[in-house]
């Protein structure tokens, strides 16, 4: 750490006209910028001040260097406590010294809520990138996804970040290598390619008089593991259907794989092939475990549509309106005739963008149009799940398949907290009286 960055006062405040204050997803209402200060190289004096300046309340923190560049965002459910793990003489991680090392500055942000510093801490990680929320970190211990290629013969593969060579996700998943895994298995298994994206695919033609015969480029295709594009062995029809029923086997729909597998494991036991066996039961396991982690992402997006009510450490309500496991809006519980009717304007504008995209709220939506309610009846349209736009993407891009998850592991860990949500209907009627 530098004696002090040029510039930068002890109590530097960040306003909300910094870019880095701006959110798409808590606005600023249930946010503070609180303070932010230089840092220097006397770790007490640091401890000094922190002590003086930072709140015990819930939020997210910032580390800048030299550059005014930010390097790390963490959250904290007590920022105070939290950060003076930091100035400790030996940090409990060797990451939080060498993010204190490279650092200037450091500023904290106040939300109403831990879960909302959560949020915040995704999508500032999602937008800035910093250095240090993945340098240091062992892929092991990084979220990950299945994805499928866009190339002419796609296959499954795993990625850390969204990329333009997929045409899906399905994650994110804790845990690279066992991933790495289950794409192996799945390859091998739906009999798709896994060799490099420049290898030259050459499908058959069924208008062909005379066939040529051609020797595929890797072994996999003569041991019966892969259908062989490279060498003309099978149409893009047949390599595209093949592709599907791996799809729908990661999307839930198609799980005959599983009884394929262990139909497989019992016969090579009883033919005593154990070795055989014990290679099935393996990867049995592994393509259960993964469609476990898969189907509890499955039931956020259907189960966390509604409200969530969260109680700030000052007793202020306030609403987080999740779709599909995704918080879309942060509002305060309206208690004055002109706060609730902006409110129910917020929550209306919000079911008929979710209605739009084909999410599972429509069922809901459906019965509450019948005038469930004591408002007035609103035909909603549902539309088509591939409805483009932001919305339409819920279920393919990779930022609101990190938030599904974060949401997804709030509620696994905080199990009491189910107590809160608020079906939308409810929300409205509580609006409306």
């Amino acid at each position: 750490m530098e004696p002090g960055a040029p510039g930068v006062t002890e109590n530097h405040i960040i306003t909300e006209a910094d870019p880095l204050f701006q959110s798409a997803i808590l606005g600023t209402s249930c946010r503070q910028w609180h303070a932010g200060m230089a840092l220097v190289n006397d770790l007490v004096q640091c401890r000094t001040r922190l002590r003086r300046l930072c709140p015990t309340t819930p939020g997210v923190y910032y580390w800048f260097d030299p550059t005014g560049k930010l390097v790390y965002v963490g959250k904290a459910k007590s920022l105070r406590h939290r950060l003076e793990g930091y100035f400790q003489s030996t940090p409990a991680e060797d990451k939080m010294r060498r993010i204190r090392d490279v650092s200037t500055r450091l500023v904290w942000e106040e939300t109403s809520h831990e879960f909302l510093a959560l949020v915040r801490e995704q999508e500032v990680i999602i937008e800035q990138r910093p250095t240090w929320n993945v340098q240091g970190q062992p892929k092991r211990q990084r979220f990950a996804f299945l994805c499928v290629s866009t190339h002419r013969a796609a296959n499954i593969y795993v990625s850390f970040d969204e990329t333009p060579n997929s045409q899906t996700y399905f994650g994110p998943i804790l845990g690279s290598g066992r991933l790495r895994e289950v794409a192996e298995a799945l390859n091998h298994h739906f009999l798709l390619r896994d060799c490099s994206e420049r290898t030259p695919i050459d499908f058959s033609q069924q208008l062909l008089l005379f066939p040529i015969e051609r020797d595929a480029l890797c072994f996999r295709h003569e041991i019966g593991t892969c259908l062989g594009p490279c060498a003309a062995k099978i149409s893009a029809d047949e390599y595209r259907a093949s592709v599907s029923r791996a799809v729908a086997f990661l999307q839930g729909f198609d799980r005959t794989i599983l009884q394929e597998l262990q139909r497989e494991m019992h016969q090579a036991a009883k033919e005593q092939r154990f070795e055989k066996a014990s290679s099935l039961r393996d990867r049995l396991r592994l393509l259960q475990w993964v469609d476990r982690r898969l189907d509890e992402l499955r039931k956020t997006r259907y189960e966390y549509n509604c409200v969530y009510r969260l109680a700030a450490s000052n007793g202020e309500p306030w609403w987080a309106l999740l779709v599909q496991g995704c918080v879309v809006a942060v509002l305060r519980q309206p208690r004055r005739e002109r706060e609730r009717q902006a409110v129910r304007r917020r929550i209306l504008a919000v079911m008929d963008q979710a209605v739009a995209a084909g999410t599972p709220l429509a069922d809901e939506l459906r019965s509450h149009a019948k005038g469930g309610s004591g408002t007035k009846s609103r035909a909603w349209r549902v539309a088509s799940p591939q409805t483009t736009g932001d919305w339409g993407q819920f279920r393919t891009r990779v930022p609101q398949l990190l938030m599904q998850s974060l949401t997804s592991r709030w509620f696994r860990r905080h199990g009491d907290e189910h107590d809160q949500l608020l079906s939308y209907r409810a929300a409205l009627e509580l609006v409306e009286k």
